[in-house]
C-alpha cells in the first residue's frame, strides 16, 4: 500500500508541476477577444453588468486534524480544520485561475490580497477595444476596476437590488464548478487521509481542479450548457 501512495503522489507532483502554469493563468488562451465573448455570454443570460466574463470564489477543503499548528488551519465559522483555495471560472466551466492552499483562518479578502489575481487582471482583463472587465464576486471582496460584489445593506437603491439580483442568477455557475471537482474527484473529500506534513494536500486539490478542467474540455459540462459556451478543445488547454 505505501508503495502505491507513494507512486500515486510522485505522479500528481509531476502533473502539478508541468501544468502549474495552466491554473495560475494561461494569458495565451485567455485573450480579450475571448473575454470579451464570455461576457457577452453572461450578459445574455441577463446578468446587470454587461462586462463580467467570469467569477471570483473560494473553495474550503476539510483536513484531517493537525499535529502542529493548529490555529493557521482551524475555521471558527464551519468547526473544523481546513484549506482554502482561490478560484475564478468563466462561463465555459474552466477554473481559469486557482490559488492556494491558504489557511481554514484566512478571511477571503486576505486571501485575494495575497494572491496574484489582481495583478493578473491589472495586466490582461480588457477586451479588445481595451475596455475594463471585470469578475464578479461576494461581499467579502473589494470593488475595484476589475472587481465587482454584490451590494450588502438594509438600504439598496432599485438598482443595486436588481443587480444583485440578476447577478446572483448567474454566479451560482462558479459553484456548479466546484461541485463538480468533488463529484468527480471524491477522494479530496477523504479527510482522515488529508493531513498537513505527511499528505501534500495542497497538491492533490489543484491535481483535482486540473483533472476537472480536461473533463470538461472532453464532456462539457453545466456550466458551459448554461451559458452556451464551448470549452477548449483538451489540446488548446493542455498548449500541445
Amino acid at each position: 500500500w505505501s508503495g502505491i501512495l507513494r507512486i500515486a503522489t510522485q505522479t500528481m507532483l509531476f502533473i502539478a508541476n508541468c501544468f502549474a502554469c495552466i491554473l495560475h493563468f494561461d494569458k495565451t488562451q485567455m485573450t480579450g477577444e475571448l473575454m470579451r465573448g464570455f461576457a457577452d455570454a453572461v450578459a445574455a443570460k441577463g446578468a446587470g453588468y454587461v462586462d463580467c466574463f467570469g467569477f471570483v470564489d473560494r473553495t474550503m477543503h476539510a483536513i484531517c486534524h493537525p499535529t502542529r499548528d493548529q490555529h493557521i488551519s482551524y475555521n471558527g465559522w464551519k468547526r473544523f480544520h481546513a484549506v482554502k483555495f482561490q478560484g475564478a471560472t468563466s462561463p465555459d466551466g474552466i477554473i481559469w485561475h486557482l490559488s492556494g492552499p491558504y489557511g481554514g483562518q484566512w478571511h477571503d479578502l486576505r486571501i485575494f490580497c495575497n494572491s496574484p489575481l489582481y495583478d493578473i487582471l491589472e495586466q490582461f482583463a480588457f477586451g479588445p477595444n481595451n475596455e475594463p472587465l471585470i469578475i464578479y464576486g461576494d461581499p467579502a471582496y473589494v470593488q475595484s476596476l476589475h472587481v465587482q460584489v454584490l451590494h450588502k445593506g438594509s438600504n439598496l437603491t432599485p438598482r443595486q437590488a436588481a443587480l444583485n439580483a440578476s447577478m446572483s442568477q448567474v454566479r451560482i455557475a462558479s459553484e456548479w464548478g466546484y461541485g463538480k471537482v468533488t463529484s468527480l474527484k471524491g477522494f479530496i473529500n477523504y479527510t482522515h487521509h488529508m493531513q498537513l506534513g505527511r499528505t501534500p494536500v495542497g497538491t492533490i486539490d489543484k491535481v483535482a481542479i486540473f483533472l476537472t478542467n480536461c473533463h470538461t474540455c472532453f464532456y462539457g459540462g453545466v456550466t458551459s450548457s448554461y451559458f452556451n459556451i464551448q470549452p477548449p478543445l483538451p489540446e488548446d488547454y493542455l498548449c500541445l
